[in-house]
């Protein structure tokens, strides 16, 4: 507005791109780790910083997930083409989970199978390419990443200084940021995920290359092990080689929650009175702080990697006081990884419920409806749609948005997530990859507000 007096007809604000409404008290509810019916639905989302689907009320005690149990679906992802139209929802790859979905994909699609272990302090994926490709994956809600067979090239998403790098079996990423591709690979391509959590307050991210970690063998030979540990900030990805008759005890437990995937052979783990047998392609875990032993039953190989839960150092944007001058907004952190921030735009009190801006730039306007509903969060195990729950996208171009009707659920890449309902708004920075879900039972109406920049401007302007 050009002049004091509010403008108390928000149809004509609208209309004349006079700011942006917005109801007091934007309060955020946080998602959850579990089912939110289950009796543990307490624990936030973030402790396993962004887990996609999760374990059932019953499995709190969960220690072992053989390979024929895991949840596999097909997946498929492809670059955008590139006449499309920009919109909320540009930039990064299209992604599509399950045959239907699958069927609609543009032939030059790169697909592949998903193999989920899902437990109560993270997530462990296991994805597939065949031999002849193409091979691609953008990197969404993982925290670690291990190359298990063939090679593949990190690139940045678009806007970022990310590293570039290509990885072969053995090498990891921690924290990483940006998109893989092996366009015509000439063997099947095997990448070993990981969803957890680190115990460092302010992660960096890393590369680790398997050439330049050294193997070391365990101190007892009665274990007959030999390990390569990929040290990260806060975190780390253990290799192990273990001779068969090889024996472990551990009468203290573990500092944190460790899983294991195995890629060779077969050991036994007992735990908390339980006994079980872990072969080639299971996953276990084992619990902190919980005396346990390991038996190697044939020479065998496994990835090892802590999975610790501090709800206290997830979403930092999330955390805080907010008041009438900020907007939630969507921002990436020093890693090129998104998370839940802050804006600043000045706001005048016109009544209980609206407050306006002064005047800003504006592109274009939309007012429309979002008829993609699914009233279940995306970590509920009754979650589907289209593109699964590890899909995330960027916002393209520069906008503010706001919720007119419904009620909409947002998720970053940090497992943070902002819940909204109508008369909220929130800016979108570019390149801030989000996971959008329409949680409603009533139609829901969006409002976007693109302002002038480009969709590589990745720090919030000054309103």
């Amino acid at each position: 507005m050009t002049d004091s007096t509010p403008r108390k007809n928000r149809r004509k604000a609208l209309r004349d791109l006079a700011g942006l409404g917005a109801a007091a008290g934007l309060i955020p509810a946080l998602g959850r780790l579990f089912d939110e019916q289950s009796a543990m639905s307490l624990i936030p989302s973030a402790y396993a910083q962004g887990m996609g689907t999760v374990v059932s009320a019953d499995q709190a005690n969960l220690l072992h997930v053989p390979g024929n149990k895991a949840t596999t679906v097909n997946m498929a992802e492809w670059d955008p083409p590139a006449n499309a139209e920009v919109s909320a929802e540009t930039g990064g790859l299209r992604i599509a989970q399950g045959d239907q979905a699958i069927s609609r994909a543009p032939a030059t699609a790169g697909r592949y199978t998903a193999k989920a272990f899902d437990f109560p302090s993270g997530t462990l994926r296991v994805l597939t390419w065949k031999q002849g490709g193409p091979m691609m994956h953008q990197i969404t809600y993982e925290t670690m990443i291990m190359v298990l067979q063939g090679s593949v090239t990190l690139s940045p998403a678009k806007g970022f200084k990310t590293p570039t790098a290509t990885l072969k079996a053995g090498d990891a990423l921690h924290l990483p940021a940006g998109i893989l591709r092996n366009m015509k690979p000439t063997s099947d391509i095997v990448l070993l995920q990981a969803f957890v959590s680190s115990t460092s307050d302010n992660p960096k991210s890393t590369i680790a290359y398997t050439k330049n970690v050294k193997e070391t063998a365990a101190p007892d030979a009665q274990a007959r092990l030999r390990v390569k540990i990929a040290k990260f900030d806060g975190n780390s990805m253990r290799s192990f080689k273990w001779g068969k008759g090889g024996k472990v005890d551990e009468p203290n437990g573990t500092a944190t929650d460790v899983l294991i995937y195995v890629t060779k052979g077969r050991v036994r783990r007992t735990e908390a009175g339980q006994s079980f047998e872990v072969a080639a392609g299971d996953a276990a875990r084992l619990t902190q702080k919980v005396p346990g032993s390991w038996e190697a039953l044939e020479d065998s190989e496994l990835i090892a990697l802590d999975a610790p839960m501090r709800p206290q150092a997830f979403s930092p944007g999330l955390v805080g006081k907010v008041g009438g001058v900020k907007f939630f907004a969507m921002v990436n952190d020093e890693n090129g990884r998104s998370r839940m921030g802050h804006a600043d735009v000045a706001m005048t009190r016109v009544s209980d419920t609206e407050s306006i801006s002064a005047k800003h730039p504006g592109v274009i306007w939309r007012l429309g409806p979002r008829t993609a509903l699914n009233p279940v969060s995306r970590t509920n195990k009754a979650f589907t749609n289209n593109s699964g729950p590890y899909e995330l996208h960027n916002g393209g171009l520069p906008h503010f948005t706001g919720c007119m009707a419904g009620f909409i659920e947002t998720t970053m890449q940090d497992g943070g997530v902002l819940r909204r309902t109508a008369g909220e708004f929130s800016y979108i920075t570019p390149g801030a990859l989000h996971h959008s879900n329409f949680r409603s039972n009533v139609p829901a109406v969006y409002f976007n507000l693109f302002i002038p920049g480009t969709d590589t401007d990745l720090n919030i302007p000054t309103f």
